[in-house]
């Protein structure tokens, strides 16, 4: 058991409840042998700076749990990616939607996850990197309307990048959360309903296997984690260990048919609907709009704009704690361990 943990709560979602930080107080105070710190961030990039101190002091013996969204395990995730460090990474859904965090919680318990730490266990898994002229476009309400973000080569993904509809819905979801916050993740549902009317495609050209396809496409989802969107399911068989992403490239529907594959996308049987759309495993794929120009896209919840992106897995890039059982079956590779 790793001696050093850290629960980092982002002060972005909401006001960290006084109960929890009690809990946290009341073990800590009961397993003197642990060394137990608790933090709430302060300002932007604040999340990237704790967790950078931390693994530079405590490395393979410090373990950092994110208390956020996936916007927060994101940046923490490319902070310990980039420093190539062997700190463990878990995550607590004390975000807007956790869509990351529903693969391993089926239902959360603080006090079960406390008293489950002793039984953790730590092994790396797959990350999926980005790459291309990645210009941000925001990554929630409060930064929807910033026109002074910044213009990024790569980036790491834990979760879900994908491009076209979903892109489009999480754009306006921000809008809602902006002027409506207490929405909290029922946005997302709200701006789904939205564009239900409004079904636009694109012409994309995918490069996979050696060949070009070009598809009129809805949607494209490229998946290392199973959930996004405040609980869509496009890749209900991911493995965070197969040096592999899950993608699917849905094409044009009518209004019908993508109600009826909205269903399936919502609750984890997509993959019974392979004559309808495009769905499999890959290491790495590319994607442009065929007319060349500047398309949307979006990673674990942050908006970007690019003429072309290439998405490839990284093979075990970081350690991951898996904590309780219902986690811990997404260990496939049992030898992977570390401790």
């Amino acid at each position: 058991m790793r001696k050093h943990i850290l629960f980092l709560f982002s002060n972005r979602e909401a006001k960290v409840r006084k109960g929890v930080i009690n809990t946290i107080k009341d073990f800590s105070d009961k397993n003197r042998n642990l060394d137990i710190y608790y933090l709430i961030t302060q300002h932007a990039d604040h999340l990237k700076e704790i967790v950078r101190d931390f693994v530079l002091k405590y490395a393979e013996k410090g373990i950092v749990f994110v208390a956020g969204g996936d916007g927060s395990i994101n940046e923490a995730t490319n902070v310990m990616a980039n420093l190539q460090t062997e700190t463990a990474l878990g995550v607590l859904p004390f975000g807007t939607a956790n869509d990351f965090c529903k693969l391993h919680y089926k239902k959360f318990n603080l006090d079960n996850l406390l008293n489950d730490l002793y039984k953790l266990k730590i092994a790396p898994v797959d990350l999926l990197q980005l790459t291309g002229d990645l210009q941000l476009m925001g990554d929630g309400p409060d930064t929807i309307f910033n026109d002074d973000l910044a213009l990024i080569q790569s980036t790491y993904v834990m979760n879900v990048a994908s491009i076209g509809l979903d892109t489009e819905i999480l754009n306006t979801a921000f809008h809602y959360l902006y002027k409506f916050p207490w929405l909290k993740g029922s946005a997302y549902t709200f701006a789904v309903l939205k564009h239900f009317f409004a079904l636009h495609t694109r012409e994309y050209i995918y490069s996979f296997d050696g060949k070009n396809h070009q598809i009129d496409s809805l949607l494209a989802a490229f998946c290392n984690g199973g959930f996004y969107g405040n609980g869509f399911n496009p890749a209900p068989s991911c493995d965070l260990q197969d040096n592999l992403l899950n993608y699917v490239i849905a094409p044009k529907f009518s209004h019908i048919q993508f109600a009826k594959l909205a269903i399936h996308y919502k609750n984890g049987s997509i993959e019974t609907q392979k004559d309808k759309i495009n769905i499999g495993l890959l290491n790495k794929i590319s994607v442009k709009a065929a007319d060349g120009k500047a398309f949307i896209g979006n990673f674990d919840g942050v908006i970007f704009a690019t003429e072309h992106l290439q998405i490839d897995v990284i093979p075990r890039k970081i350690p991951f704690a898996f904590v309780g059982d219902y986690s811990q079956r997404l260990i496939t590779d049992q030898s992977s361990i570390i401790d």
